[in-house]
């Protein structure tokens, strides 16, 4: 009788144990946002290429920043949905003169995506894209490499 209850215990702790490995080995990422995926999100209007044209064509370069010579790169960081939808666009590193609000507005139009993949699961995948800002007719600084 005896052994039959540690037999019994003995049971019920294997079934216990297998069941919370079952558990573990199915992921499911509900609220995860990734920044390494199997496969990234792709841009449906032409990729990569698409996505810069769309920022090309729609970006007004702001008369303030004009006004005051400034260039460079705006960062924009966001994320792509499980849906395939841009959204919490922000600016994370910026050149102000109305730059990092214009990189912003444009950025923001890109909302048709296909999302990234990760062990076969559609996932949120956050994303950082460089705006760039040049004047034209001017010549761009280059640095002198360190001897």
């Amino acid at each position: 009788m005896q052994k039959l209850r540690q037999m019994n215990k003995f049971f019920c702790f294997i079934l216990a144990v297998g069941l919370s490995f079952s558990a573990a080995a199915q992921e499911h990422y509900i609220d995860s946002v990734f920044t390494k995926v199997d496969k990234p999100p792709v841009y449906l209007e032409g990729g990569e290429q698409g996505m810069f044209e769309v920022i090309r064509r729609n970006i007004k370069y702001p008369k303030d920043a004009i006004m005051k010579g400034i260039e460079g790169r705006v960062f924009v960081e966001f994320t792509v949905d499980k849906e395939g939808r841009l959204k919490d666009a922000e600016v994370v590193k910026g050149i102000g003169g109305g730059c990092d609000e214009e990189a912003l507005r444009a950025v923001n139009l890109l909302q048709n995506w296909e999302p990234a993949m990760h062990n076969n699961q559609k996932v949120a995948y956050r994303y950082v894209m460089p705006v760039s800002f040049k004047l034209a007719g001017r010549k761009s600084k280059k640095r002198k490499k360190d001897k």
